[in-house]
């Protein structure tokens, strides 16, 4: 399975409706990814924040960009 796959599969969770803000770890697990794959799908996160389609808040929750400004004010985007 390779980054962009998992990047999709990320985007959908992420943006869908009744996302509610997870670690990567969480999303790894509600991807249903073989334990080899948590690499990938870390990779695959840090490359979507640096393109700017997902960020980190606080705690390391994987949020999109929108919902940043919603979260608590201890929640910033990750300078890559």
């Amino acid at each position: 399975m390779n980054s962009e796959t998992i990047a999709e599969q990320l985007l959908r969770i992420v943006y869908a409706e009744g996302y509610r803000p997870m670690k990567p770890k969480g999303l790894h697990k509600a991807l249903k990814l073989p334990e080899e794959a948590y690499r990938e799908l870390r990779r695959a996160i840090k490359k979507l924040v640096r393109e700017g389609r997902v960020v980190f808040g606080s705690n390391h929750l994987v949020l999109k960009p929108a919902a940043l400004s919603s979260q608590a004010p201890g929640a910033t985007q990750s300078p890559g």
